[in-house]
This record gives structure tokens, C-alpha cells and sequence, in this order.
């Protein structure tokens, strides 16, 4: 059980209406909102060599398609839950994920986003706990989640988390400029930072 939770945990480390994204004339991407009550399509990414679904729902029924997004029991505060939104897409592999258009929570729907999730959730012991300060990103969140919940410090995992996150943008810059030794090497940083991680959150777990 210690293995998955750590395997399901580095998976996710690795307007009023409805509106899609647009561009302004910089030719820059302007993520708009929706309503916590919006019903929009998005697409059900099931594991391999099976065909996509798509699905129409709110943010709630969105979020409950997320492959382990509530494995803590805990839900995300708004600041994480925006980033999420904003990207589009969550693919967790093996296990499925999702793809929609990105945009972000109309603002004041947090709380009744949440009661909806509850609504429909099958974690019927799912609560929100205002995250740290120094909780910035999803991935700052997963990790304050391991800390509180399992026992993992906070710190350490941290430097190694946000260690793995800049190795990630150096390896798409390399990749961009399609350097193959740059990538080998950057990549083999990468294998070796990601294994300390890895390592790290199994020694800690429930200590």
C-alpha cells in the first residue's frame, strides 16, 4: 500500500458561461472563467487501447475524473485548483486522465465547487484544509499533503521536489534544440534526482 501511495503520488508530481480559451492581439492566451455550474465537454483519456469518451459536466463531475486527485482525502485549495484547471489537460498514463479546454473557477465558486465535488465524490470523507504559506503550486500541494498526512518532512522533499521541476525545464529547452547530448546528460540528472526523490518519500513514509 506504502509503494502505491508513493507511485500514485509521483504521478501527479510528474466564463460565467461557458467560454473557451482566446487569443488578445499579442498573440497571448487568455484563460477565461467559468461558473461552478457551467456544463462544458471535456474528454475522458482511458488507459491504453481503449477509445476516448467525451463527457459534458461542470467542474465538479471534471474533477471527479481526475485519476487520484483525492487519493488524501483532502481537496485543493483555489489557487491549485485554478492551476489545474488552467492547463487543460491531466494525463496520468497507464491509468487515464483527462483533457478540456483550460480556463479557471469564476471567482467566489471555491466553496460551492467543493460541495459539488462532495456531492458526487465517492471519498464521502473528503475535506478542505487551508494549505501552508509556503504551498505555491500543485506540486508544493502534494507535498504539504504527504507532510500532514503520512509524515514525509516537508523541506527536504520540497528541494528535491522543485530539484526534479527545474531539471524538467532544462530537458524541454534541450529538447527544443534538439542538443542529443545536452538531453542524455540532462536526462541522466534527471533519472538520478528523480530516484533520490523516490527514495527519499519511501524512507519517510509513516517513520
Amino acid at each position: 500500500m506504502r509503494i502505491l501511495f508513493v507511485l500514485f503520488s509521483l504521478l501527479f508530481l510528474f466564463s460565467c458561461s461557458e467560454q473557451e480559451s482566446e487569443l488578445n492581439i499579442q498573440g497571448e492566451t487568455i484563460i477565461l472563467e467559468r461558473s461552478h455550474n457551467d456544463e462544458f465537454e471535456f474528454v475522458i483519456l482511458p488507459p491504453t487501447g481503449f477509445h476516448e469518451l467525451v463527457e459534458i459536466g461542470n467542474t465538479g463531475k471534471l474533477l471527479t475524473n481526475i485519476p487520484y486527485l483525492y487519493t488524501s482525502g483532502i481537496f485543493p485549495s483555489i489557487d491549485v485548483l485554478n492551476e489545474i484547471l488552467s492547463k487543460g489537460i491531466y494525463d496520468a498514463g497507464m491509468s487515464g486522465g483527462v483533457r478540456w479546454q483550460p480556463y479557471k473557477l469564476q471567482q467566489g465558486d471555491f466553496e460551492l465547487t467543493f460541495k459539488s465535488v462532495k456531492s458526487i465524490s465517492s471519498s464521502s470523507n473528503l475535506e478542505f484544509i487551508e494549505p501552508a504559506d509556503w504551498v505555491k503550486t500543485f506540486k508544493d500541494w502534494k507535498v504539504w499533503v504527504m507532510f500532514i498526512k503520512q509524515g514525509v518532512p516537508w523541506k527536504e522533499h520540497k528541494r528535491l521536489n522543485d530539484m526534479v521541476t527545474e531539471i524538467e525545464i532544462k530537458l524541454a529547452a534541450a529538447q527544443l534544440k534538439a542538443d542529443i547530448s545536452e538531453i542524455n546528460r540532462i536526462h541522466l540528472e534527471y533519472i538520478e534526482t528523480e530516484q533520490e526523490l523516490i527514495d527519499y518519500i519511501d524512507i519517510h513514509m509513516n517513520k
